[in-house]
């Protein structure tokens, strides 16, 4: 939830390796996407208690289940 413009770059990226490591098989080329995990920046620490307010849950819930 709230997530949707970095899910879908997220997956735009993905997707975009995908296509090139199967068109540049055929000639040696390999794709390859770095996915990184949670990072806690001042943007994740405001999107926290929106986040617990919009589910219902605690911020430590939020934390633990959804970053």
């Amino acid at each position: 939830m709230l997530k949707s413009a970095y899910v879908t770059a997220k997956r735009g990226l993905v997707g975009l390796a995908e296509v090139v490591a199967k068109e540049g098989a055929p000639h040696g080329v390999r794709a390859n996407v770095i996915c990184p995990g949670f990072v806690r920046t001042p943007l994740v620490d405001k999107q926290i208690p929106e986040q617990a307010r919009a589910l219902g849950i605690t911020e430590a819930e939020v934390i633990r289940t959804q970053c």
